[in-house]
């Protein structure tokens, strides 16, 4: 069993603070010694909710059942 963490950004290096929250979540990772989140969407439009849930099915539907894949928000939300 192995343990997936992904999300979606559609720009992961944009943000009107100066510095995009994928990137400082990305920074913050590597400073506590936790690998990033898999990204999706980075580049494309956004197109609404579907598009995050659709790029995550397509994802989880490649692993193993037993797989566990953790889904967080990128920006406001980083854990539920």
């Amino acid at each position: 069993m192995k343990i997936h963490w992904v999300t979606y950004e559609t720009h992961p290096d944009k943000d009107p603070r100066g510095e995009g929250s994928y990137k400082k979540l990305t920074k913050t990772c590597l400073k506590r010694g936790v690998e990033p989140p898999v990204v999706f969407g980075g580049g494309s439009p956004w197109t609404g909710f579907s598009a995050k849930w659709k790029a995550v099915l397509k994802f989880c539907k490649r692993l193993p059942r037993e797989d566990v894949v953790i889904v967080t928000d990128a920006r406001d939300v980083l854990c539920n």
